[in-house]
């Protein structure tokens, strides 16, 4: 039996960040999205685009480990924040969940600590940060997932609802 995504889909779709940035002062030039102070410099990359050969940001980085996985795993979205006040780089790993009914992202959302650290360690040997980030519909405030919330919040792990919210990721 195969699932209907089409929801997750368009889901997906419509929470793009690159129009939020744009609405809140952002100016691109190039793929990069600047912050109205000048201070932040935002890239954005999709799913596949960070383990492209040549092209691909784990090539540009040079990161050691760029090759070294048994399986690859695409987020929906990556951001790649340089804060040019100390040239630091923190990469927010955006997972999108939609569901309107039971279903098996249930489970998938309590392995978040097991997929930052994949990703934390294809970054291993570049100064950049990895924190991976959900970004759920209002299907999961439900009282059912209480005790995954506390556990986000327990570990400090970034969740946003609906939409995302610039200022959780410190881009406003």
């Amino acid at each position: 039996m195969s699932r209907d995504t089409t929801a997750g889909k368009v889901f997906e779709k419509k929470t793009r960040i690159a129009p939020l940035l744009l609405s809140v002062g952002y100016i691109e030039e190039n793929g990069v999205y600047t912050s109205p102070c000048g201070i932040l410099e935002v890239t954005l990359h999709s799913q596949g685009d960070i383990f492209k050969k040549k092209t691909g940001l784990l090539e540009k980085l040079e990161a050691p480990n760029r090759y070294d996985f048994s399986k690859q795993k695409n987020p929906d979205e990556g951001i790649l924040v340089k804060n040019l006040n100390d040239n630091s780089l923190k990469f927010y790993v955006v997972e999108k969940k939609f569901q309107k009914t039971n279903g098996s992202a249930d489970e998938k959302l309590e392995t978040i600590h097991c997929k930052t650290e994949w990703f934390q360690n294809l970054f291993d040997g570049t100064p950049v940060q990895v924190e991976y980030v959900y970004l759920l519909n209002e299907w999961f405030l439900q009282y059912k997932y209480n005790d995954v919330r506390k556990y986000f919040a327990r570990h400090n792990y970034k969740v946003m609802y609906e939409e995302y919210d610039l200022e959780l990721l410190g881009l406003i």
